[in-house]
């Protein structure tokens, strides 16, 4: 299906390479432009700074997601921003905590039909 929509071939049922479910320093399949302007499919880790570079004693930061009007603004984000290291995300559905209730409450998104979606996201060196 990635194939006919995106002109990459990822087959994102494929456990061998990433869990089912990505969390922060996972891998996941990501959808980018590379050197040579062809779409190119590949594992990536989730989150822009890896934990494994944040040093002892310093909190971890929570690079996952920003919003879009801070994104160049942003340390963590703007070097990925202002190159261009822009991809897309395939994902069947994607979760975010709901706070209605003044609890998270797990609460997912996704196409009605259960189609693959593609979030934007950005891409570290």
């Amino acid at each position: 299906m990635l194939d006919e929509i995106m002109g990459v071939i990822i087959d994102l049922h494929d456990s061998g390479f990433w869990k089912t479910e990505t969390w922060k320093d996972y891998g996941a399949p990501i959808v980018r432009r590379s050197a040579d302007g062809q779409r190119e499919g590949l594992l990536a880790s989730y989150g822009i700074v890896p934990r494994k570079r944040i040093p002892a004693g310093v909190k971890p930061l929570d690079t996952m997601n920003t919003r879009a009007e801070k994104v160049g603004q942003l340390r963590s984000f703007s070097g990925a921003w202002k190159k261009s290291q822009l991809c897309l995300v395939p994902m069947p559905t994607f979760y975010e905590p709901n706070y209605e209730s003044d609890k998270p409450v797990r609460w997912g998104f996704g196409m009605a039909d259960e189609s693959m979606l593609a979030v934007a996201g950005l891409w570290r060196e």
